[in-house]
Formats: structure tokens, C-alpha cells, sequence
């Protein structure tokens, strides 16, 4: 089923906005590759063509970057940046099933976090 949404979203042509497909929301750790250094940072939300992504290192638009998350390893470019966020587009897509596999990682973490809040809410 979430298969079948992903393949939908990445697939269809958005004529409101420039962007190709919706992206899917998550919270997830990450790291990114910028300038040979590695970086700390974390996945909020991620389609087929790109992610935005939060890092306190500065980027410019531009910037060259590989993304790791999970099973997730891809080169994209920056496209914009605000404060601590932005954006990438990736230099080739991602697979519908990379993105789904993200989904249910971020479910699970998001599952353990309010596990751990509610045992020392009690």
C-alpha cells in the first residue's frame, strides 16, 4: 500500500509548484559529506528527487553533497538554504522502496521516543 502512494507521488508532475514529487515527512539522524568533511545532521522530509535537511554546517546553494541515512547513500546539490535548513536535490533519483524503507524507520524511531517518554511519565 505505502509502496503504491510512493510510486504515485514520485511519479506524477506538479504543475503548482517546480518540484517533482511530494515528499514524504520524517525525522530521522543523518550525516552529510560536504567538502570531504563529515557532518551531523538530521532527515525531515525525503522524495524521489531530493530531501530537506537540517545540519548546523553552512551550505550554499550549489554546494556539492552526499546524504547518508539508513540504507540511503546518494550525491545530490544544494538548491537552497535558511538558517540551519535546506535543500538537495539528488543527481539521480531514488528508488520508491529507499523512501518507504525511510518511512518505516522513522515510524519506529518516533514509536521508541514517545515509548521512553511515557515511562518516565510515570
Amino acid at each position: 500500500m505505502a509502496t503504491m502512494y510512493i510510486e504515485a507521488q514520485c511519479g506524477e508532475a506538479r504543475r503548482t509548484e517546480t518540484r517533482k514529487g511530494r515528499r514524504s515527512s520524517m525525522s530521522l539522524p543523518a550525516l552529510i559529506v560536504l567538502f570531504g568533511q563529515r557532518h551531523s545532521a538530521q532527515l525531515h522530509n525525503l522524495s524521489c528527487k531530493g530531501a530537506m535537511i537540517q545540519s548546523a554546517v553552512p551550505v550554499r546553494p550549489n554546494d556539492e553533497i552526499v546524504l547518508s541515512c539508513g540504507t540511503v547513500d546518494v550525491r545530490g546539490r544544494v538548491v537552497w538554504a535558511r538558517g540551519q535548513s535546506f535543500g538537495i536535490e539528488f543527481h539521480a533519483p531514488l528508488d520508491e522502496d529507499e523512501i518507504v524503507r525511510q518511512l518505516g524507520r522513522s515510524n519506529a524511531v518516533l514509536r521508541r521516543r514517545d515509548l521512553r517518554q511515557a515511562i518516565q511519565d510515570k
